[in-house]
């Protein structure tokens, strides 16, 4: 769900691309469900858990496309020393999050390719 079209130079792009963007919808609502899943683990009501993961989602995307700023870079201005999101973000580090995201797309992308040439 990109929003926009895209004409790639090389048709074996598109296998990258399906990674990304044909997939990517998957990421973001798994991502979303997770969270919405540890918001109840808090013991925040499922209705209001639903909701506040489904806006924080909504917001940051709006955030990041309005934005000049890197996702990187937005992340560490909402990223206080030693706060609540620091603690969060070093459990994602220690977890090796972008690694398993990196996992999940070559394993899309690979796939992919499988499927182009059967």
């Amino acid at each position: 769900s990109l929003g926009k079209i895209y004409a790639m130079q090389d048709e074996s792009d598109l296998d990258r691309v399906t990674a990304i963007s044909g997939s990517g919808p998957a990421y973001v609502f798994e991502f979303t469900w997770a969270l919405e899943e540890a918001a109840r683990s808090i013991g925040l009501d499922p209705g209001i858990a639903r909701e506040l993961a489904l806006q924080t989602i909504i917001g940051s995307a709006k955030l990041i496309e309005s934005s000049e700023f890197s996702p990187e870079e937005l992340r560490n201005q909402v990223t206080s020393p030693n706060g609540t999101t620091q603690a969060a973000l070093e459990s994602f580090s220690s977890d090796q999050l972008r690694e398993i995201v990196k996992r999940a797309a070559t394993a899309a992308f690979n796939r992919s390719i499988e499927l182009s040439n059967a």
